[in-house]
């Protein structure tokens, strides 16, 4: 086995990490313990939990700062060792630790003083509620660390826009194209949306110059029935407020076309976004072939559509392969 990088970088963060977990397991369990034992001793007055609460909060203090130690090693190896990681999906990543800071530490700092050297200088029930405090903020503290877990093993809510993974609510990250805006406001109002794809296709984009969009004349044009609604304004999008004019353009469609901007379509997952993307350039396409000869031709009717936007025989899926043959990173 060659030692490259990124074998070392994996066994530095695993020895790091399994280190770690250790102790916030350990503090976890043992903040509530430390806060029955002391609810014990207020209840009955028994000297023997007293002198027990005094003992594990010790022991509470040594693996707390074994933690907190352990923990701040780890989350430097996050810039140095996984640096691509925190560039990409900081802008979902950073804000969940900037919340298990901002809740649990700053909880735990206020009282851990008061729990660990004030047992003889507060009254009785304010150092009993100095403990529930900080053991609420080491349950708060894994309620934020298992919500990024659980986002890097099943990631939802986002999209990755050039490579940057992006909230589909909230405020863009840096350098982030304003547009982003428009998918998130379709991702809000619309839960059936699963992927959405922004283009500007020649045709589409020539035959929205003349406020027209393509009609369901066709076998791929029907998959757009009854119409594809048009946002008549040629402006770029950078503001959320022209971001919800587009959405609400959109409505239950599945595509609006931007005047003189190019499409935004969307499907239940990103695959049928682009073939859609793909289908609605062919419309376009003998929409102004229709429009050349100055005749206004036929166009499917409701049934006609309906029939004809099949998706039997994988049809998505052949046109994603096509599509993407050759293409290593197409999975």
């Amino acid at each position: 086995m060659d030692l490259d990088p990124l074998i070392l970088s994996r066994i530095q963060f695993a020895f790091t990490i399994s280190f770690h977990i250790l102790f916030p397991s350990f503090t976890v369990g043992l903040a509530c313990w430390i806060v029955v034992l002391e609810a014990r001793w207020l209840m009955t007055g028994r000297a023997v939990m007293r002198s027990l609460s005094e003992f594990w909060t010790k022991i509470f203090a040594i693996s707390f700062g074994m933690g907190v130690v352990s923990g701040i090693v780890m989350s430097f190896q996050f810039g140095t060792n996984w640096s691509r990681l925190s560039e990409r999906a900081g802008a979902v990543l950073g804000p969940l630790l900037s919340y298990e800071v901002l809740t649990a530490f700053f909880l735990e700092a206020g009282f851990l003083g008061v729990m660990l050297f004030g047992a003889n200088k507060v009254r009785p029930l304010v150092h009993f509620f100095c403990t529930c405090m900080v053991a609420v903020g080491t349950l708060i503290s894994t309620f934020w660390i298992i919500a990024a877990i659980s986002w890097m093993h099943t990631p939802q809510g986002h999209e990755i826009i050039d490579g940057v993974v992006v909230p589909v609510d909230g405020p863009l990250p840096e350098g982030v194209l304003g547009e982003v805006r428009i998918h998130q406001r379709i991702y809000a109002r619309r839960p059936d949306v699963g992927g959405i794809c922004r283009t500007q296709s020649p045709q589409v984009m020539a035959l929205s110059t003349l406020r027209r969009t393509p009609r369901p004349r066709h076998g791929f044009g029907a998959y757009f029935a009854p119409e594809v609604p048009l946002w008549d304004d040629p402006q770029l999008i950078r503001s959320a407020e022209r971001a919800e004019g587009v959405a609400a353009t959109l409505g239950d469609a599945r595509a609006v076309v931007m005047r003189g901007n190019g499409p935004v379509i969307t499907g239940r997952d990103l695959i049928q976004a682009v073939v859609l993307s793909w289908y609605l350039e062919d419309a376009a396409r003998v929409e102004l072939e229709v429009l050349k000869t100055g005749l206004d031709g036929a166009v499917l009717s409701t049934g006609e559509a309906a029939e004809r936007a099949t998706e039997a025989g994988r049809i998505y899926e052949r046109m994603w392969e096509h599509l993407a043959a050759g293409d290593p990173e197409a999975g």
